[in-house]
């Protein structure tokens, strides 16, 4: 009889002086997923005494746990491509210390990879659904699949209407080869943007593959009242990046205005920061902008803060979830997150390998 074949999965997670949310939040909620066969490659980004004395107890009583010590801060981009090195595991997963995962999380990746069609690319990346968990309230994404041969940077950055929300995705919702990853790992240095930087960079390769899923697997913590990159307001920061990226042709025009609007409009008007004004509308006639993408900056910088806060909270107050070709408005708690079917699943003793058994043959 042959036994499934179960790889190994090396979790990374960076951090760095956060040692609530890591002990808390997000190491807690890697151990405890349904797929067992997996090591926590937790790399601590520079000096940080709390959290190598919890993580070297933790590690003493549980192997899983491996703890990676650097001797600096080097940024969110260095220390993942740390753990890549440091694991030993054929798959990487990655979980940002603020974040955590649903327990289904691995083995829902694990049957996306296992999918694989004749002829398709050399390597695969799935993301899986996520959940934004913000103070008003949260948000399923992504809303859509991309369509076909849709350029994958129209498709985390754009708007195709007004009202539609981009179908962006972050670092814990990717699951990928080692092998990738030392192919091309992380930009050195990148101060944000980091898994978006990562992912347009190989798809422009022609070398990868995406396996998208609306099945929420990740909650992604957003707007807490603590130090969190994506809190920060530098929208030259992220204008340097997407300017860089169209010289490179990593993304469309229309991609860029989407990531105008998003991103360093929405910074610069948060933070008062008028300068950037004429330099966006310079930049957004250039890349013709259309109608509904001028409307949209107008809103930002017009719109007071407490409106804009009160429109958030309203769109959040019910969460829409595509489950075939119905939409289904619920509102979300964490215990509503995990899919029925992947419920079902564990609960019959199934598992992705035992689902896709060709994916690998012989034992370790």
């Amino acid at each position: 009889m042959t036994t499934p074949y179960t790889p190994l999965v090396s979790v990374v997670i960076p951090t760095y002086q956060r040692p609530d949310l890591l002990m808390t939040r997000s190491l807690p909620s890697a151990l405890g997923q349904w797929y067992e066969r997996l090591e926590v490659v937790v790399v601590v980004d520079g000096p940080d005494a709390v959290t190598e004395q919890a993580l070297t107890d933790l590690a003493a009583r549980d192997l899983r746990v491996r703890p990676v010590f650097l001797p600096r801060n080097m940024g969110g981009s260095d220390a993942r491509n740390a753990g890549v090195q440091a694991a030993r595991g054929e798959w990487i997963a990655f979980l940002d210390d603020d974040d955590e995962w649903l327990p289904h999380n691995l083995e829902q990746h694990l049957e996306a990879v296992a999918q694989r069609v004749n002829g398709e690319r050399r390597w695969l990346v799935s993301v899986c659904g996520s959940l934004t968990r913000t103070p008003d309230g949260d948000l399923a994404n992504p809303q859509r699949l991309p369509d076909a041969h849709e350029p994958l940077g129209d498709y985390i950055l754009a708007r195709r209407t007004f009202r539609e929300r981009e179908c962006s995705f972050m670092t814990s919702a990717i699951f990928c080869s080692r092998e990738l990853l030392l192919a091309h790992p992380f930009r050195s240095g990148l101060p944000r943007h980091q898994d978006w930087d990562w992912v347009l960079r190989i798809a422009a390769t022609s070398e990868v593959s995406f396996r998208f899923s609306q099945e929420i697997a990740t909650i992604w913590y957003h707007g807490e009242a603590r130090r969190q990159i994506s809190n920060s307001l530098n929208w030259s920061q992220s204008l340097a990046w997407i300017q860089i990226c169209r010289q490179q042709h990593l993304v469309t025009d229309k991609a860029m205005v989407g990531f105008l609007n998003r991103s360093v409009a929405d910074y610069a008007r948060r933070s008062g920061d008028y300068h950037a004004l004429p330099i966006l509308v310079k930049m957004m006639v250039a890349a013709h902008a259309r109608p509904f993408e001028w409307l949209y900056f107008i809103a930002i910088w017009t719109t007071p803060t407490f409106l804009r806060a009160w429109i958030r909270r309203f769109r959040a107050q019910r969460v829409w979830l595509r489950r075939g070709n119905k939409n289904i408005g619920i509102v979300m708690h964490q215990q509503d997150t995990v899919p029925k079917r992947v419920a079902a699943q564990h609960q019959a003793g199934l598992s992705p390998v035992d689902l896709h058994p060709e994916h690998g043959k012989g034992a370790d």
